[in-house]
């Protein structure tokens, strides 16, 4: 579904900074207002959320667009250091998503959440062997990847993956 218009305004700022031989930290910060200008028959759910909330038509026009969050901000960390014959590396990235609505009737809203991942790796000097682990989501937050109101009124949705975490091994062919 599209609305007949929309409009965005925004701004977004990166910073990049090499603080020690091993150490960079960058950062990143995202201002958006994305809004529908007209959709005059956008789906229209009932306000009062519940299984089924039967759909209408109606002007979703002023509303936020779906997934336009207002605020973003990002902190990623990446520390490398010799250790052990090879190459260590610690890296840590926060990631903060203001709340923004699901769909155009802006309704249901996906809360503001923080997630963190972090990885800890290992390489050879020459880079062919390698090994990592790590984590994603490891605050646990419960963030949606997908919501979607059916013509009937059934509310579905899917959400991103939970804590995760694992081991990567990597070989490099020449």
């Amino acid at each position: 579904m599209n609305g007949a218009a929309a409009t965005s305004r925004g701004a977004d700022l990166d910073l990049a900074m090499k603080v020690t031989s091993g150490l960079t930290v960058t950062g990143s910060a995202e201002y958006l207002l994305a809004t529908f200008k007209s959709f005059p028959n956008a789906p229209l759910s009932n306000p009062d959320v519940g299984a089924t909330t039967p759909l209408t038509v109606g002007s979703a026009a002023g509303n936020d667009l779906p997934y336009a969050s207002r605020w973003v901000f990002s902190v990623v960390g990446d520390y490398a250091f010799p250790v052990a014959g090879g190459t260590g590396d610690l890296n840590l990235v926060v990631n903060r998503v203001g709340s923004y609505a699901l769909e155009p009737d802006n309704v249901v809203k996906q809360p503001a959440y923080a997630k963190v991942n972090a990885s800890f790796g290992w390489s050879t000097a020459n880079g062919r062997y390698g090994v990592s682990l790590w984590g994603r989501n490891l605050t646990n937050v419960a963030s949606i990847a997908e919501n979607l109101t059916s013509v009937v009124g059934v509310r579905q949705g899917e959400f991103e993956a939970p804590r995760t975490y694992g081991i990567t091994l990597r070989y490099r062919f020449d």
